[in-house]
């Protein structure tokens, strides 16, 4: 009986013993394993913002390649063009050179075969900027806009989508290994936690150690928690900057557009500024208030400079023609509307955002529609003429009527107000007209800036 009481005493301790040498083995096990995945995590981290930042530098590059191509187009000095030729030729080079080394980086079929057709893309884009450089050089202002405004722009808007593709196939690798990492730090919990409970009847030294591990493991969920957090407020400021880069490349294209018949941009400032405050009092006052809320002020003002881009078909005949227009001229003119309204989603699609593009077409078709249907392109009346449309076609007269043209002197602006308050009800919605002449004040001072 002593004998087996001692026999039982030592396999006792010798599975005590066992149990602890287990358990630290396991604690070393899962230290090594959670170094290893945090490593890794930590890498495909650190790959993924460097794509992102390399996408980031080209998207910009291009951006201002083409901004800096439309400065080539719309100046008169052979200097500045000869010194606009010099940074074109560096930033193409830079560009080029810049999205060869990002290939170099790219990894997976997906990924190499989009890159493949990114490349391509940008190539394309080189090659038809360098024909906008050469016709520009010429001369032929029109069809170097014609291929920059089109053929250029389409050529960025199909590389936005690539890079946008790319960027979601890398999404969707981060998030698996997301899930893979948090699929191994449960799996370390639950071994923690084994181990923990063998370790406290062996020795109680090892209650220390798993506690640690837990820790760890809390405090590398965080640490990753807080990384993904970063790296996606980084993203969200990359896709609002690529939004500012695209609403200034649209301004300066309407201003481009505007320079053509003698305006420098002050009409699109000026408009864009009878607009927002039209649209803000309007809103104040009650009108339409399922329609007028601050964002779709925001999308109507940032849409108003788009309202003559369809002058870009016009010849500079009749656009820049000092005489009344003839019936046949006036009808070329009226065809701006309709193709202005194409122009803006042809030019928009699949950059912008469709409540954006929808108001932005609308404002550039129908501005020019009448409250009483004599209006074009498509004679419209009332409530049927886009709310945008409206409000733009009062900013657009106004203007038109105080400034100075090729073919007239500036109004005084108590002769402009009698017109518009003769023609509410006519020409324009007699609830904006009276809005607008409600506040003759604030009309001035934007008024008097030009």
């Amino acid at each position: 009986m002593k004998k087996w009481a001692k026999n039982l005493t030592f396999r006792i301790l010798v599975i005590v013993l066992f149990t602890g040498f287990v358990g630290v083995l396991g604690i070393c096990i899962l230290i090594g394993n959670l170094e290893s995945f945090r490593y890794d995590y930590q890498k495909r981290i650190s790959v993924d913002y460097e794509h992102r930042q390399r996408m980031d530098e080209i998207s910009k590059l291009l951006y201002k390649h083409q901004a800096i191509t439309a400065r080539h187009i719309n100046t008169t000095s052979t200097e500045e063009k000869e010194e606009l030729v010099g940074e074109i030729k560096e930033l193409g080079a830079e560009l080029k050179e810049k999205v060869i080394a990002f290939g170099e980086t790219i990894r997976g079929k997906k990924k190499e075969k989009l890159y493949h057709t990114f490349y391509s893309n940008t190539l394309n884009y080189l090659r038809i900027a360098k024909t906008v450089l050469t016709l520009s050089s010429n001369g032929d202002v029109k069809t170097a806009s014609y291929y920059l405004t089109n053929e250029m722009a389409a050529f960025l808007v199909t590389i936005d989508q690539n890079a946008d593709e790319m960027q979601q196939i890398t999404g969707k690798e981060f998030m698996k290994s997301k899930e893979h990492m948090n699929h191994n730090i449960f799996v370390a919990k639950v071994c923690s936690v084994i181990c923990f409970s063998a370790i406290a009847v062996a020795i109680f030294f090892c209650v220390f150690i798993c506690f640690r591990i837990l820790s760890q493991v809390e405090q590398y969920r965080k640490q990753l928690e807080a990384e993904v957090e970063e790296k996606t407020q980084e993203l969200l400021e990359h896709n609002r900057t690529i939004m500012e880069m695209q609403n200034n490349t649209v301004i300066g294209m309407a201003t481009l557009i505007e320079s053509r018949d003698g305006e420098t941009g002050e009409h699109i400032q000026r408009t864009s500024s009878y607009v927002e405050l039209l649209a803000h009092v309007a809103k104040d006052a009650g009108y339409h208030p399922e329609i007028l809320n601050d964002d779709y002020i925001e999308l109507l003002v940032k849409a108003a400079p788009m309202h003559d881009i369809g002058k870009i078909s016009v010849p500079d005949r009749i656009l820049k023609k000092p005489g009344r227009l003839t019936t046949e001229e006036f009808e070329i003119m009226k065809t701006h509307a309709a193709k202005g309204g194409e122009l803006v989603k042809d030019v928009l699609s699949g950059v912008g955002e469709e409540e954006y593009i929808r108001i932005a077409a609308d404002v550039a078709s129908y501005h020019h529609e009448k409250w009483n249907g004599s209006g074009y392109p498509k004679g419209l009346q009332g409530e049927g003429i886009p709310l945008g449309a409206r409000i733009m076609a009062v900013a657009d007269v106004f203007d038109a009527l105080v400034s100075r043209r090729c073919y007239k002197e500036p109004m005084p602006l108590t002769q402009a107000f009698d017109i518009i308050e003769a023609d509410a009800g006519s020409h324009f919605d007699p609830t904006l007209a009276r809005l607008f002449l409600e506040h003759k004040e604030e009309v001035e001072k934007i008024a008097f800036r030009q």
